[in-house]
């Protein structure tokens, strides 16, 4: 167990080890990724349960730090539990972004001119003093209103307290602004255990549904279809065969699954998924003038960590009158976390549509159909992203998950296992580098297998058909054999 945990940017390495080094000589228990995340782990798993076994995160702030999106993921999830934020400045750089958004009204301790030693010394009091119970309440004046308080570092009298006191002060008073913090969401690697499995039905249903909505941005989502499942035959697959589709899928770290219907053998998903490892199930229900899937999916909310109701359906097979009713049916039925997907256009000519459920979960499927580079297809993805980052900004707290992230290995010129590489290259590992994509965007990407049943005869272009991460043999392509898809700091 740790008390501390230390969030920097790699560049400032240095000084995080100095931090945990001046820490740890007063017994005051560190961790920071570089020295504690073990070889071969899950990244994001240890990231989270480390956030949550911590009582304070330092923040080690420079321009590096201000510019990385680990580092604002992290004090995020931070304040979400309610866990004390002391920055250390460590150049002139100001905040900027979605730090400053979340450190607004936070004071932080200057650790500008040398020596760095007098600025550990500084910052281990105030640490020393964050741990200890407080035994002065008159010390600490009352929290403001929520948003009540001034981005500029407080105006307290330096000459009766030291700044060591004067930066408790400053954190205890965020802390209670931040109270009314409307990103209160526990992550689910915080509330599982480190195990491969994740036993999300066995969480009482408050924190089941914060464990979900804190996954979204962590897990590697994957959309799934078996590879025995054939819709136009009516074929669907044996509980064997999907066991063994997902076992694959999950030796190669993938972790959240989405489904796209629960017809049939189908509704079977979501049970096998967590038997076998998977963290998190988005159980689909692809139409909703289906009695009898309908009731199948209602059937399994014991499995079910969250709801995706209709897909690229509207107008088509379903009305939005339809749809509201069914989203609200499931909200009620189940208590689980429900979202609609319709392609992104459709969104932007209907406010009400970004309204509806509980996350944004559109679907962003670039043009590739008649051949397109990877780095094509990557820009349009980076443009949906921002478009539904803009789209939602009277929602700040919802959270977004891109759906159908895609590019196809073969069907039209330029798309071959290479450039499919190269397209889940910037998706996965330069996406995770920096800021192309807004910080509260996730993908899922389409899909786990490739899907031969997808012919032109019934209207799918060649392309569609081999869009899968594995093919239908459950053989993995170079996307998944050549991408970093475990997260490494």
């Amino acid at each position: 167990m740790h008390d501390v945990f230390i969030s920097y940017a790699n560049e400032n390495l240095n000084i995080a080890k100095a931090i945990c080094a001046r820490l740890e000589q007063e017994k005051i228990r560190c961790w920071y990724a570089k020295r504690d995340v073990p070889g071969g782990a899950d990244y994001p798993q240890q990231i989270m349960d480390a956030i949550a076994g911590s009582r304070i995160l330092v923040l080690v702030l420079s321009a590096h730090s201000n510019s990385s999106v680990h580092v604002e993921k992290e004090v995020e999830r931070a304040l979400s539990r309610g866990i004390a934020i002391l920055p250390m400045r460590i150049d002139q750089s100001e905040l900027s972004g979605g730090l400053e958004y979340l450190l607004s009204g936070t004071h932080w301790l200057d650790a500008i001119t040398p020596p760095l030693e007098a600025h550990l010394k500084e910052l281990k009091q105030a640490v020393v003093a964050l741990l200890k119970p407080r035994k002065d309440p008159e010390l600490v004046p009352p929290p403001p209103e929520p948003h009540s308080f001034s981005s500029t570092q407080l105006s307290l009298p330096r000459s009766r307290l030291p700044r060591w006191a004067v930066a408790l002060l400053s954190v205890l008073v965020a802390i209670g602004g931040f109270a009314g913090y409307g990103w209160y969401r526990r992550s689910a690697h915080s509330l599982c255990s480190i195990s491969n499995s994740c036993d999300t039905k066995a969480i009482p249903h408050d924190r089941r549904w914060d464990a979900f909505m804190g996954a979204i941005p962590w897990e590697r989502w994957v959309i799934y279809d078996p590879t025995e499942y054939d819709p136009y035959r009516d074929q669907f697959p044996s509980e064997m065969s999907m066991r063994e589709d997902l076992q694959a899928l999950q030796s190669k770290g993938f972790k959240g699954l989405v489904t796209m219907s629960s017809r049939g053998a189908l509704k079977n998903i979501a049970r096998i998924a967590h038997e076998t490892g998977f963290q998190m199930v988005i159980v689909g229900v692809w139409d909703l003038r289906n009695a009898d899937e309908i009731a199948a999916a209602l059937g399994i909310s014991e499995y079910a960590d969250a709801y995706c109701i209709g897909h690229r359906g509207l107008t088509k097979r379903y009305t939005f009158g339809e749809l509201q009713k069914t989203v609200a049916r499931f909200q009620e039925a189940t208590g689980r976390p429900v979202a609609v997907s319709e392609i992104l256009g459709e969104y932007e000519s209907n406010q009400q549509l970004v309204a509806l459920g509980d996350f944004l979960f559109p679907d962003v499927h670039p043009q590739w159909h008649e051949g397109e580079t990877p780095e094509a297809a990557w820009a349009e993805t980076v443009a949906a992203a921002r478009k539904t980052a803009q789209l939602t900004s009277a929602f700040p707290d919802r959270e977004i998950l891109l759906k159908m992230v895609s590019f196809p290995s073969a069907g039209a010129p330029g798309l071959t296992p290479d450039a499919q590489a190269r397209f889940y290259h910037y998706a996965v590992e330069t996406a995770r580098d920096n800021k192309d994509v807004p910080a509260r965007v996730a993908f899922s990407f389409m899909g786990a297998f490739d899907t031969p049943w997808k012919t032109t005869n019934y209207g799918w272009t060649l392309p569609e058909q081999s869009t899968g991460l594995f093919t239908a043999k459950r053989e993995p392509k170079p996307a998944v054999l050549n991408v970093h898809w475990t997260v490494t700091r």
